[in-house]
């Protein structure tokens, strides 16, 4: 069944560090991998784009403030971060995005020297208007210094613990037996003795997440527990509250071990099919590449074949051109088998 928010194709120009960057042939499951430094979380932030440009800023303010922790930003920075150098037109980011339903939608920001965004936007969309609008950044980064909360669909590999875990689990598991049921079973790719997981408000200031286990008498606090399993735990929430649309993930393999790896991407892709999200993931390693492979090798046909492999590679070390190339299963599964560098 197609998906109005899945991505068939996206292309952008003038975003941070791409003149032009195009993506083609999507599937649903999506490794992306290349060299440092060549715009994997990048890619990772302009795919956060959302037909309604309100909610896209948002995603990147979000992350520009709150995860790399540019406190206090002022416009001028966040539109130097935002924007590419590029040789032509450096005051307008252009994004086009093709959808799984067949629809597309071209938008553009525009950046102007009295401080506002100008956004023009239009395409074939159902219900959906042509529109150009003008909008604020000061308002919208205003918005999250006041302690504006986003589901923003992106999860940086250097993401830790944190009590919003603890909000996110109870809007989103706590009350759902079946979910929660589901989430803990997954969880057991970790914690192979893992009983149940309660909210307590009794042990610290803040509500927080208790992890009874066959193997100890107390039940102790998420946050006591090692990356792996915080990594984990935080995916298959994000599954759920993204079901539908589509979730970035920087560095997905960071903090899992390699015995546990391809259980770890088995079971993030079986989530990912089960609420229908659109993944996006980087990694760096060999050995998480290969496990895709092996866990993919363990699915249905139909899944094998909705999952690509996308290497970054710059093919201009002049203009720092970046060009992307898309394996399918097949192609992937041959070329890990072969020893072939995918890197």
């Amino acid at each position: 069944m197609a998906n109005n928010n899945h991505f068939l194709k996206f292309r952008v120009e003038n975003f941070k560090r791409f003149d032009e960057f195009e993506l083609d042939n999507l599937g649903q499951f999506n490794l992306i991998v290349g060299d440092n430094n060549v715009g994997k979380s990048s890619v990772l932030e302009a795919l956060m784009f959302d037909r309604e440009y309100e909610i896209f800023l948002e995603y990147l303010y979000y992350v520009l403030c709150n995860l790399r922790h540019f406190d206090g930003l002022n416009e001028w920075f966040m539109i130097q971060y935002l924007k590419s150098l590029p040789k032509k037109n450096p005051d307008k980011i252009k994004f086009e995005a093709f959808y799984d339903d067949n629809t597309s939608l071209k938008s553009s920001l525009v950046f102007r020297k009295d401080g506002q965004h100008h956004w023009e936007q239009k395409g074939r969309l159902p219900d959906f208007p042509e529109r150009e609008e003008m909008v604020s950044a000061r308002q919208s980064i205003n918005s999250i210094y006041e302690g504006r909360t986003t589901d923003t669909p992106y999860v940086p590999f250097q993401l830790g613990y944190s009590h919003q875990i603890t909000d996110f689990y109870s809007k989103n598991i706590q009350s759902f037996k079946n979910r929660k049921e589901q989430f803990l079973k997954d969880l057991q790719t970790i914690l192979s003795d893992i009983i149940n997981l309660e909210i307590s408000t009794t042990v610290a200031d803040k509500p927080v997440i208790l992890v009874s286990r066959k193997s100890l008498d107390a039940n102790l606090p998420l946050g006591t527990y090692g990356d792996g399993v915080i990594k984990l735990f935080r995916i298959l929430i994000e599954m759920q509250i993204h079901a539908g649309k589509r979730l970035m993930i920087d560095e997905i393999d960071t903090g899992i071990h390699f015995s546990r790896m391809k259980l770890f991407w088995k079971t993030v892709i079986l989530s990912a099919r089960a609420n229908d999200v659109q993944l996006f993931a980087t990694t760096h390693s060999d050995e998480c590449i290969k496990c895709f492979k092996e866990a993919l090798e363990e699915t249905a046909d139909d899944i094998k074949n909705d999952s690509r492999i996308i290497h970054l590679e710059e093919t201009d070390p002049t203009t720092q051109q970046v060009k992307a190339f898309t394996f399918k299963f097949n192609e992937f599964e041959n070329a890990v088998k072969n020893g072939n560098e995918l890197r």
